[in-house]
């Protein structure tokens, strides 16, 4: 990982975390009278077996294959309780078998049941084995109920406790003591900061409300977990805070989904760790680094730092890698690499808000890969929690959240709601923000309010809306990317310039439009390849001219229908995504012929993008090949024409008057001419108004599998073109077609009628065998 922007003294290497190692002796807890079966406790037998092997100088306390239940485990110095294949350890859900203690949870001091699994000040600690520690969880936690399926309600309802009914859903507590306990402690709190004496055994009332995490390991220091399986906690699974030389390696932690504040690992103002090859699949935030809240966090003055996490799994959580909110001591030199992240909420996750304080500084994440984010990929938000849509600057005080000098490179992400979302503070923007080599596929984009000097290398960004917002903020800058604003905010204002540009930098390889009507003649020569135009939103970024083919040339000549083109699309795998091409000449019966794009180019595909006109819309002019996806196409006569292999996928093809949809021209050697699949044909037509196609030439191929089609469909379907010799060659057919004008007993007696084996013929990844450029 690059570090070579980290100026910062006290860093480590990752080979300066040293493993704790043990004394070679062993103290099996049968000895000590333990019993398998989960019927009987074995609370006293491992913490005697425990307290012996420190006292003997350390070494391994054994745990055999079998069932162990227990209540809490007292660690002590120089000890490595060791599973064994086969072994579980699974602690009472008994409350007075846990004292209550002063803690720390969610960065603030507070009372709680004592964690299952505790050490505190403690040297040369591990667990280590291929067991399972259970922490009995689910008979602690509350569960809300949208985040169950409704048997698995009805079971939580069957085996006692008891429902509250909030103003946002319905929640199953264990105990009613439980479901009150919250209103109990806000009491006992509010009494004690009045100066009143509280014992420590009034909170016991609060039942499971005050349920803690599963192993907490305080102000200690050479810690090793490694090969078991952590899982179903009461609270977080696995809490380490104040402590330092840490490594965690091939764990296994899991709650269900469902499991409130069910986190996997908060690093709490810890320095010098190492987590890797660890899986999770936890109900919260998965990797959690952490530095306390608020004064309490910033008077504890301990950062989370130096920090190595790689080669981990994320199978589900509210978050993969999380920083905050909590993070008032700081965190910084943290190294993430090599990690997944699938089906998360959130892949990337920084979060804090006004009153924190902290800075959080020299953050580095490479080789991550994320899929089915079911939010933002990478998300920063300094308005965490807060409902306010403020736009006023605060004072700058030790209150305010500081995130800067953050580097993201090789992050991918195949399928996210939102690719990367950036919200800083008025006063304190998220600054120093760097991205390199990011490929992200989403259904929103890039969003950042509220930043300064974020820098964006070889971004390669799909998204279907919203490609870019860039508000509140400075030096945002993206070197693959052309801005394109009529408004003269961008690089050009021009698409003429804009070629310009393009044939002279190879580093450009997307070209953002901003909102705006060009009109303009376009053409786009065969120098450009891979290149991707991204409009702003498909209705209002128009590209747009007026010239048709009986417009008289200054020679006193008509221009024809091929010169009248309002943008021409030559080169090679070009994407196309949220414009409209449109040739506004009109009335028809006056201009004739107006193309609103010629495509002479190969492997061009286009996305959420409109193609509007009337006769001869779109002229897919060359032999190459085309994609059309969620596009919308609109026209009369012979709106779709042309020579090409071009399907369209999920398209509306809207008639504006009576005519015929398609001219094919496919040459007689080209095995595919049009495919339109899943596609809507619509119009505000009287019946039987609309010919599919007619042929163009011979061989013209045309092919409508799984569409809608309205009622203006003619009931014979096709044309000839006043030429019964065209039936004997043109390609035509249909297949599974639906919708009233479908009905294909009165189609023409020329037209095929697929099977869906004929049908699967037409498969685009037959249609198109490589399919790297769509």
């Amino acid at each position: 990982m690059d570090k070579e922007t980290n100026k910062v003294s006290e860093i480590i290497e990752v080979s300066e975390i040293k493993e704790v190692e043990f004394k070679n002796q062993n103290f099996n807890i049968l000895d000590y009278g333990a019993k398998k079966g989960g019927r009987i406790k074995n609370t006293e037998a491992i913490n005697e077996a425990i307290s012996a092997c420190s006292s003997s100088g350390g070494g391994r306390v054994i745990v055999p294959s079998g069932l162990y239940l227990t209540g809490p485990i007292n660690f002590a110095k120089n000890v490595n309780l060791h599973l064994e294949k086969g072994a579980i350890i699974k602690f009472s859900s008994q409350l007075e078998n846990y004292k209550i203690v002063e803690s720390e949870f969610e960065g603030e001091k507070n009372y709680r049941f004592q964690s299952p699994i505790s050490a505190n000040g403690l040297k040369n600690i591990a667990i280590t084995g291929r067991g399972i520690i259970d922490g009995s969880g689910d008979q602690w936690r509350p569960v809300k109920k949208y985040k169950t399926t409704e048997r698995q309600w009805q079971k939580l309802i069957s085996s006692g406790g008891t429902v509250e009914e909030t103003a946002e859903c319905k929640i199953w507590w264990p105990s009613q003591k439980a479901a009150q306990g919250q209103e109990l402690v806000h009491n006992l709190y509010k009494k004690r900061e009045a100066g009143g004496k509280i014992l420590p055994e009034a909170y016991r009332e609060a039942g499971e409300y005050l349920r803690p995490v599963l192993l907490n390991f305080k102000k200690c220091k050479n810690i090793l977990l490694e090969g078991v399986t952590f899982q179903n906690s009461p609270g977080w699974n696995l809490h380490p805070i104040m402590s330092e030389n840490i490594i965690l390696r091939q764990l296994t932690i899991r709650n269900p989904w469902y499991a409130q504040n069910g986190d996997g690992l908060d690093l709490d103002s810890c320095q010098n760790v190492l987590v890797e090859e660890c899986d999770f699949d936890v109900g919260d935030d998965a990797i959690c680094l952490k530095s306390g809240k608020n004064e309490t966090g910033r008077m504890r003055n301990m950062p989370t730092e130096n920090v190595f996490i790689r080669n981990c799994k994320v199978y589900h959580g509210h978050g993969g890698f999380v920083i905050g909110s909590e993070m008032s001591s700081g965190i910084k030199n943290i190294y993430v690499e090599n990690c997944d992240f699938m089906g998360t909420d959130i892949g990337i996750r920084f979060k804090s808000t006004r009153g924190r304080g902290g800075i959080v500084e020299n953050i580095y994440l490479s080789q991550i890969k994320m899929t089915k984010i079911k939010n933002e990929a990478v998300k920063f938000n300094l308005f965490y929690e807060s409902n306010k849509k403020e736009t006023e600057p605060k004072e700058v005080t030790v209150e305010t959240p500081q995130f800067k000098n953050i580097y993201l490179k090789n992050i991918n992400c195949l399928e996210a709601d939102h690719a990367i979302y950036i919200k800083g503070l008025p006063e304190m923007p998220v600054r120093d923000i760097n991205f390199e080599d990011i490929r992200m596929a989403a259904a929103k984009g890039l969003t950042v309010n509220y930043a300064e000097n974020i820098e964006l290398k070889n971004l390669d960004l799909t998204a279907k809306k919203e490609h870019l917002i860039l508000t509140n903020s400075k030096n945002i800058k993206l070197n693959n990317y052309l801005f394109v604003a009529a408004d003269g905010s961008g690089d050009c204002d021009t698409f003429a310039e804009a070629v310009n540009i393009l044939e002279e930098n190879n580093v450009i390889n997307k070209v953002y439009i901003k909102n705006g009507c060009y009109k303009e003649k376009i053409v786009f020569p065969e120098s450009l390849t891979d290149i991707t135009f991204i409009g702003e939103d498909s209705e209002n970024t128009i590209l747009t001219y007026n010239d048709y083919a009986r417009k008289i040339k200054d020679n006193d000549e008509e221009m024809g229908t091929f010169a009248s083109a309002s943008i021409f699309i030559n080169g090679e795998r070009l994407k196309f995504r949220n414009l409209s091409f449109v040739n506004t000449a009109k009335p028809r019966n006056k201009v004739g012929q107006a193309v609103a794009a010629s495509i002479g180019g190969d492997r061009i595909s286009f996305y959420n993008c409109q193609f509007k006109g009337n006769q001869d819309t779109l002229y897919t002019k060359s032999e190459g090949s085309l994609f059309f996806d969620d596009c919308y196409l609109e026209g009369d006569v012979d709106f779709i024409f042309g020579a090409a292999t071009a399907y369209f996928n999920s398209c509306e093809i809207h008639s504006t008057g009576p005519g015929y949809i398609t001219a094919a021209s496919t040459p007689e050697a080209k095995e595919y001419g049009y495919i339109f699949k899943n596609c809507a044909l619509s119009a505000d037509l009287k019946k039987d108004s609309v010919f599919l196609g007619r042929p163009w030439r011979p061989y013209g191929s045309a092919v409508f599998i799984d569409c809608y089609l309205g009622q203006h469909i003619r009931s014979e379907g096709w044309n000839n073109w006043r030429d019964p010799e065209k039936e004997k060659t043109a390609r035509y057919a249909e297949y599974n077609n639906y919708g009233p004008g479908a009905d294909d007993r009165h189609r023409s007696d020329w037209i095929d009628i697929l099977t869906a084996e004929e049908a699967n013929h037409y498969n685009i990844n037959k249609v198109f065998t490589d399919q790297s450029w769509i």
